[in-house]
């Protein structure tokens, strides 16, 4: 279960943007559609550990994760935002366009979390390795952003 003051400070800024939470049978909804088509088991701490299938991770280090994730959503009318923050479900899940969920993940202290379609066509995980971990639709796109470590 995240804790208390992060979920606060998250609902405090989607206040401020067209970001708004789901109620828990929805939120459910989401995390069980991810769960069955993306993730191998679920008893692990990080999902983004037991992704079913390929997946690519890009290393954006000290650069702007967020940027790069705009780059790779583009201009998504609507995601589901669910942030993990090391913890174990259940997990809140919000919505709003990529544009209002980046503004809000730029206002809050780090965090993990993952990021996907309405259709649960792809997820992106923002790891504390600094890493995106992209599956789904979007791989062969993340594959633009992969550059040499150094």
């Amino acid at each position: 279960m995240i804790e208390q003051e992060l979920l606060n400070d998250i609902r405090n800024s989607a206040s401020l943007y067209e970001v708004s939470e789901l109620q828990d049978y929805d939120a459910s909804s989401v995390i069980t559609l991810i769960q069955h088509a993306f993730i191998d088991s679920s008893s692990g701490q990080w999902w983004w550990e037991s992704i079913k299938g390929d997946s690519i991770v890009v290393q954006y280090r000290d650069s702007d994760g967020l940027l790069m994730l705009r780059d790779l959503i583009g201009n998504a009318e609507s995601v589901f935002l669910v942030p993990t923050d090391d913890e174990s479900p259940p997990w809140p899940v919000f919505t709003g366009s990529i544009f209002y969920v980046i503004e809000l993940l730029k206002e809050i202290r780090f965090f993990e979390y993952f990021l996907t379609d309405k259709n649960g066509t792809w997820v992106i995980f923002d790891t504390h390795h600094n890493t995106l971990v992209v599956t789904g639709i979007l791989m062969d796109k993340a594959k633009e952003f992969q550059r040499p470590l150094s």
